[in-house]
């Protein structure tokens, strides 16, 4: 299984850990014991998972938002902003709709994983993230033990608690996708909506040529009247002084 793919999972969906026949290999090397906590490799090792989840986790949180932000203008144009707003804003319990909101629904059901109703802790997040640190490999750090590996910590906790931060935020972000996709589904309006994001990116992405194109123009014209102004400066400083 791709590792970014089960980060999403622990990070922003309850899981539950069940694979298929064809995965039992796969999950047996994820079940890999992790390094002892009182090692120094073991907290290089937790590191670099919050490294990658640090990662993730800020590049999913602009997506989801720059998805989300065409939500209010559909609602605007097909007249259910006001219906939305009394909805009462439901979010349903079925994990399937943050699937759907991440994506990654085919990739699961290929997968046969099934879902709880319970999300992670962080501490299960970053023994999941762990596990497939170690299991596929990363850069190797050699840390010292002692004062080094004390520095390492509390440079680490830091880390974490920003990771922990943006999670938090993409929470957020995917419980207000969540509400918006069901709502969508509610009203029948999920395939109109994906057609309105296609249109509105086309337009933008016109616009943004367009907007290109003048600022090229704009800058030859500027290249084109400085030259002139060279050109006359050089003309009067060599024959100026001839009359």
């Amino acid at each position: 299984m791709n590792k970014k793919l089960f980060i999403s999972l622990s990070l922003l969906i309850p899981l539950s850990w069940f694979y298929t026949e064809a995965n039992a290999a796969e999950a047996q090397q994820l079940r890999k014991p992790l390094p002892p906590q009182d090692s120094p490799e073991y907290w290089v090792l937790r590191s670099e998972a919050v490294r990658e989840l640090t990662a993730f986790m800020t590049k999913k949180r602009k997506e989801l938002k720059d998805k989300y932000a065409y939500f209010p203008g559909y609602l605007e144009e097909i007249g259910k902003a006001a219906d939305f707003r009394s909805s009462g804003g439901k979010i349903p319990g079925d994990p399937k709709y943050r699937l759907e909101v991440l994506g990654l629904l085919d990739a699961f059901e290929q997968r046969n994983i099934q879902l709880s109703e319970k999300p992670m802790n962080w501490t299960q997040v970053i023994n999941v993230a762990m596990q497939f640190v170690w299991a596929e490999g990363h850069l190797e750090t050699n840390i010292e033990s002692g004062e080094e590996l004390q520095r390492f910590k509390d440079i680490l906790q830091r880390n974490e608690r920003f990771c922990m931060k943006v999670r938090s935020d993409v929470k957020v972000t995917v419980d207000a996708c969540v509400q918006a996709w069901f709502y969508l589904e509610t009203i029948d309006q999920q395939p109109g909506f994906r057609v309105y994001v296609f249109q509105e990116k086309l337009k933008e992405d016109e616009a943004r040529k367009k907007s290109q194109a003048e600022r090229s123009a704009q800058a030859r014209d500027e290249r084109r009247k400085a030259e002139l102004q060279r050109r006359q400066a050089r003309l009067r400083y060599r024959y100026g002084y001839g009359y």
